[in-house]
C-alpha cells in the first residue's frame, strides 16, 4: 500500500539574496562623462573582513598567489590571509586620502556642483547614475575567476568600505548559520547587490529593484539548471534608506509575490529625526569631513535631492518631535502638531525651519532653488503617503541596534542657554544665537 502521507527527502537548496544599501551607500558617477563623484571610504578599523582574509577557507588559487612566507617552505594559508588583509589595508588608506582631498576641502557650492550640476541647473534624476565598478575594484577582494560574476551581480556598485564585508559574509558564512527550511538538507546562497541613485526618488530605485530581483531569480535557475538543487524564492535584505526602496518595491512593483520575504535593518520606517539635525548642524564625527560639517555643506546636497528629503520624519512619524525648551527643561514650543512638511519643512520664516533658502544653491538663483526645493518636498511627501503605515511585504522582518554607545535621535531639542530668551507669540525668535541643537 502507498503511504497515506508521503514525505519527500530534503534536497540541497539555493537561495538568491538581494541586498539593498542605504543612502550614500552606492557609488555614483556623472552619467554624461562617467566621472565618479561619489565613492566613500570606510572609517571602520575592521578592514580585514572586507578582504578574502576573512573567508572561512581560502582556495588553492589564493594560497598560490598570496601565501608566500618570505623564506623556504611551502606557501601557507595563514601567510595568504595576512597578505590579503594588508593589501586591503593599503587600498583603504589610499582611498581615504583621495576622498578626503576631493571632499574634505570642498565648500558648499563645490559640493552641490559635483552632485547636482552647475548653479544654473536644478536636480535631474538623469544627472547621476550608478558606477558599477571595474575588475580593478574587486581585484583581490574576490577570487579571480569570480570577479566578472560579482560585477554582474552589482557588487562593484556598493560602497565597499561599508558593505563589502557584509556581502562576503552573506555568501560565505550565512549558509552555515541560519536554520534550514524543512525541505532543504543544505543551503547555498547566491548574493546580489542593488546599488541605486540615492539622490533620486526612492520609488525609481524600487522600480529598478524589480529588475534586479528578476535577474537574480533567472540567473540562479540557469546556473543550477543541470542539478537537482531546489531553487528557493529570493529574499531581500535592506539597510537604512534601502528599506524604503524595499517597501516601495513590495507595494508597487510586484515584490510581495516575486520574493519570499524582506528583512530590514535599521530602517527609518517613517523617517529619521537625525536627517533634520544634520541639515541644521552637519554630520557627526570623522564622517562629517566628507558628508558635511555644517548646515551650508549638507543643505547644498540634501535639500536638492528628493531621496535625501525622503529620510525626514514624515506625516506618520508622530507629533511634537521638534522641541524648544528653556534652561530648566521646560517646553516652550513643540512641533509638529500634525504634518511636518507644512509646519516645518515648507516654513522658511522661523528660525527652526529646515533650510535657509540662500543655502540651497549658494551660487545660483535663490527663487529657482526654493521652487525646486518645494517640488522635492512634494515628491517626498507623496512617496511617504504611498507607503503609508501598511506598505510592507507580507513576510517582513526588522532588526535594529540597541547600543548605549550609538544612540539615535527620536526627538530633536533646541535648548535655550540664555535665560533672557523668550519666545514671542508668533513663534519667531529674536535672535538665533540663544539656542543650539540638543
Amino acid at each position: 500500500m502507498a503511504p497515506t502521507n508521503p514525505r519527500q527527502c530534503p534536497r540541497s537548496c539555493v537561495l538568491p539574496i538581494v541586498f539593498v544599501p542605504g543612502i550614500m551607500g552606492s557609488r555614483l558617477k556623472v552619467t554624461s562623462s562617467n566621472k565618479i563623484v561619489w565613492d566613500p571610504p570606510s572609517t571602520s578599523p575592521n578592514k580585514a573582513e572586507r578582504s578574502r582574509a576573512s573567508d572561512p577557507k581560502l582556495d588553492d588559487e589564493d594560497i598560490r598567489r598570496f601565501g608566500y612566507t618570505g623564506g623556504p617552505g611551502p606557501h601557507t594559508e595563514s601567510a595568504a590571509r595576512h597578505r590579503l588583509a594588508r593589501m586591503e589595508d593599503i587600498r583603504s588608506v589610499k582611498h581615504i586620502a583621495s576622498t578626503a582631498w576631493n571632499w574634505g576641502f570642498s565648500n558648499a557650492a563645490e559640493r552641490r556642483n559635483r552632485m547636482i550640476g552647475p548653479p544654473g541647473k536644478q536636480f535631474s534624476s538623469r544627472f547621476l547614475s550608478v558606477h558599477f565598478g571595474t575588475r580593478d575594484d574587486l581585484e583581490d577582494r574576490v577570487v579571480e575567476h569570480l570577479v566578472d560574476e560579482k560585477l554582474n551581480r552589482g557588487w562593484g556598485g556598493v560602497a565597499w568600505g561599508s558593505y563589502g564585508g557584509f556581502l562576503r559574509w552573506l555568501e560565505y558564512n550565512l549558509p552555515g548559520i541560519i536554520p534550514l527550511p524543512a525541505e532543504c538538507s543544505d543551503l547555498t546562497t547566491e548574493v546580489w547587490a542593488h546599488p541605486y541613485n540615492w539622490s533620486d526618488d526612492n520609488k525609481n530605485a524600487a522600480q529598478k529593484l524589480a529588475k534586479t530581483v528578476t535577474q537574480a531569480k533567472t540567473s540562479t535557475r540557469q546556473a543550477w539548471a543541470n542539478s537537482d538543487k531546489k531553487i528557493l524564492d529570493p529574499i531581500i535584505i535592506t539597510h537604512s534608506m534601502g528599506g524604503l526602496v524595499g517597501r516601495s518595491y513590495a507595494l508597487s512593483f510586484g515584490g510581495d509575490t516575486n520574493c519570499h520575504a524582506i528583512i530590514h535593518g535599521a530602517m527609518p520606517t517613517y523617517g529619521a529625526a537625525a536627517a533634520y539635525k544634520r541639515l541644521k548642524g552637519g554630520f557627526e564625527g570623522v564622517s562629517s569631513f566628507i558628508l558635511g560639517r555644517n548646515a551650508p555643506q549638507v543643505t547644498a546636497l540634501l535639500a536638492n535631492m528628493p531621496g535625501g528629503l525622503e529620510l525626514l520624519p514624515n506625516q506618520f512619524y508622530g507629533a511634537n518631535w521638534l522641541k524648544i525648551t528653556d534652561e530648566n527643561g521646560g517646553t516652550l514650543k513643540q512641533l509638529p502638531s500634525a504634518n511636518p512638511f507644512d509646519e516645518i519643512y515648507r516654513d522658511i520664516g522661523n528660525w527652526w525651519r529646515l533650510v535657509k533658502p540662500e543655502l540651497i544653491n549658494p551660487e545660483g538663483d535663490k527663487n529657482a532653488a526654493l521652487n525646486a526645493y518645494g517640488s522635492h518636498l512634494a515628491v517626498a511627501q507623496s512617496f511617504a503617503g504611498e507607503l503609508g503605515q501598511s506598505g510592507f511585504h507580507s513576510q517582513t522582518k526588522m532588526f535594529y541596534g540597541d547600543s548605549k554607545q550609538h544612540k539615535s535621535w527620536h526627538d530633536v531639542n533646541w535648548k535655550v542657554r540664555d535665560p533672557r530668551f523668550t519666545l514671542p507669540d508668533n513663534g519667531d525668535a529674536p535672535h538665533r544665537r540663544s539656542c543650539e541643537p540638543g
